[in-house]
């Protein structure tokens, strides 16, 4: 998981100069933490996950899955449209040249805490071996998407690269949400037939 995390900053050392991985890097960890904060709904309902069964886990679920996905929504688009002042606030106007990129992974404000609750319920439910799953295929992709949108991105500039791995990577995030979900509800027709 960690390592997914980091695919496209290793793999935008290869390509591009300190100061575009800066730029990026000024981004990434703006929105990571941004999702880790409010992400803390999920952790803080995983133990009420172990204990819930049936009806009332999913009902409980439904419940913090509508209120993590309220708050992200409200955060993504804040960040979203306050991303200049939130880069001149945290980090200067040097680092303004970063907007877009934040822009960008503004997304990832959005899908990263929908995907900790997610992965939650999953391990409450003990389907680790689909989070392994998940993770070893999307980030087999995310390394494809990145090479390829890198690459591409750089036939007009290094700016264009950073915009090709931001986007590589909230694909790739998206495909492993989308992986979760699928799981999920798979998992739940299981239990409801059993």
């Amino acid at each position: 998981g960690v390592f997914f995390g980091y695919i496209d900053t290793i793999m935008l050392g290869h390509f591009v100069t300190g100061e575009f991985i800066g730029y990026y890097a000024v981004a990434f960890s703006l929105v990571a933490s941004a999702a880790a904060i409010i992400g803390f709904s999920s952790a803080a309902v995983f133990p009420i996950f172990l204990r819930l069964k049936g009806k009332q886990l999913e009902t409980g679920f439904r419940k913090t899955r509508l209120i993590t996905i309220l708050i992200s929504l409200m955060a993504a688009i804040v960040t979203f449209f306050l991303a200049k002042y939130v880069i001149l606030i945290a980090y200067g106007k040097e680092y303004l040249a970063a907007v877009p990129i934040l822009q960008i992974l503004s997304l990832f404000v959005l899908i990263g805490p929908i995907i900790g609750l997610y992965d939650h319920y999953l391990t409450s439910q003990e389907k680790t071996k689909a989070i392994a799953f998940l993770l070893i295929i999307t980030t087999i992709i995310n390394i494809g998407l990145n090479w390829a949108f890198i690459t591409y991105g750089l036939r007009f500039g290094m700016f264009e690269a950073l915009i090709g791995a931001a986007t590589a990577t909230i694909i790739s995030r998206g495909l492993y949400l989308l992986g979760i979900i699928w799981f999920k509800k798979r998992s739940q027709k299981v239990i409801s037939s059993d």
